[in-house]
């Protein structure tokens, strides 16, 4: 049985490959607040959210301060995307081009212009007839998946089910998950038998 386990260790070792993806800053969103004298009136937000929750205990920890992001391309041909990798599930979040709420369009300091997803313009977009719905510790999202080919880091032009968020009552986006932070674009990596407990 060891001879076994090393054998295996051996052949995934020499068979391993290692992907680079260039990883940038978003930089600090305080800093960003600041500069433009918007950081009072996120001050007052914030407290404003934390009167409305049930009071008790908890070490709180910020961390909008610094966190980084890559390049990611979706659909052909590709739409390029600032990428956050997380651990939170497995899905591939993109924010649709029909989004026009504050919190697809980034508020509060944001002072870019957030990227959206136009399926239109994807000649490999193809659309799925299920929703989804995710609690993170930033707050719930909900969207529609879809199916496309996705490029980052050094895989290439690969079919992969992604996540549109889309505007209408049944689901709405996260203020807090999206609109503060410079992301456009969010992959999780976690193992995917978690997306089949949440979709609908």
């Amino acid at each position: 049985m060891k001879s076994v386990l090393v054998l295996a260790t051996l052949v995934a070792a020499l068979y391993g490959k290692v992907y680079k993806m260039e990883a940038r800053s978003a930089g600090s969103l305080i800093a960003r607040l600041i500069k433009h004298n918007l950081y009072h009136n996120y001050l007052e937000e914030q407290n404003s959210r934390r009167a409305q929750i049930k009071k008790d205990s908890e070490p709180i920890m910020d961390y909008y301060d610094d966190f980084y992001t890559g390049n990611i391309t979706v659909g052909t041909p590709g739409q390029t995307f600032a990428l956050v990798l997380d651990t939170g599930s497995s899905n591939l979040w993109v924010i649709d081009s029909n989004c026009n709420s504050e919190a697809c369009d980034g508020y509060l300091g944001s002072v870019y212009t957030r990227r959206k997803f136009n399926t239109t313009a994807s000649s490999t977009f193809s659309a799925e007839n299920r929703t989804i719905g995710i609690l993170y510790g930033s707050g719930a999202c909900y969207g529609h998946l879809a199916m496309d080919t996705v490029s980052f880091a050094e895989w290439s032009n690969f079919d992969a089910l992604i996540t549109l968020y889309r505007p209408n009552e049944s689901t709405q986006l996260s203020d807090a998950a999206w609109s503060q932070k410079h992301r456009e674009c969010l992959r999780e990596l976690s193992i995917p038998s978690t997306l089949s407990r949440i979709v609908h």
